[in-house]
């Protein structure tokens, strides 16, 4: 009689473990491919800041040579000139845009990496959520499988759980 009762119980349980097994199976790639967009995403930002970065530096070698050039010109002026008062405005302009392109560079950088922070922030989040999300399917799953007539215990069906993302993928189960 113990025999007649486990044979049934063994194919119960391989019967769960199965659809189990895939549905975690199927949820672990999902999440693979996600972490896989999330880290494009990672390093498309990084090589964005970097691109910027170089960006910011050959301009501010193209700045330093117009500068130059520019002190050149005052020097001459000057010269010719012999008048100090000239010689103070256009140096005085000169210095205010270079502080300007240093300021202006500065603030460009930050957005950029308050960017990628924002970015990193909420890759995490949301893979926190689908874990979450994945935990509480399978716990759900798990309680409707146990209980002969497809309720939990309380004797209430509960909703099938999707997360927010899917609530319009044709491909996930029907509720």
């Amino acid at each position: 009689m113990i025999a007649a009762t486990q044979t049934p119980l063994a194919a119960m349980v391989q019967a769960t473990a199965v659809p189990l097994q895939q549905t975690a199976t199927h949820h672990a790639a999902i999440a693979t491919q996600e972490a896989i967009v999330v880290e494009s995403t990672r390093m498309a930002i990084s090589n964005e800041v970097q691109a910027t970065r170089q960006a910011i530096s050959a301009e501010a070698t193209r700045t330093q040579i117009i500068l130059d050039g520019q002190m050149q010109e005052i020097n001459q002026e000057a010269q010719r000139t012999q008048t100090t008062n000239l010689l103070t405005i256009i140096l005085a302009v000169v210095i205010g845009l270079a502080v300007l392109t240093i300021v202006a560079a500065g603030a460009y950088i930050l957005v950029q990496r308050q960017k990628a922070q924002a970015a990193a922030h909420a890759a995490r989040a949301y893979a926190e959520q689908r874990r979450l999300f994945i935990v509480q399917a399978a716990m759900k799953e798990q309680e409707n499988r146990h209980s002969p007539n497809g309720k939990p215990a309380n004797g209430r069906s509960q909703p099938t759980l999707h997360p927010p993302d899917l609530q319009n993928n044709p491909r996930r189960p029907s509720a």
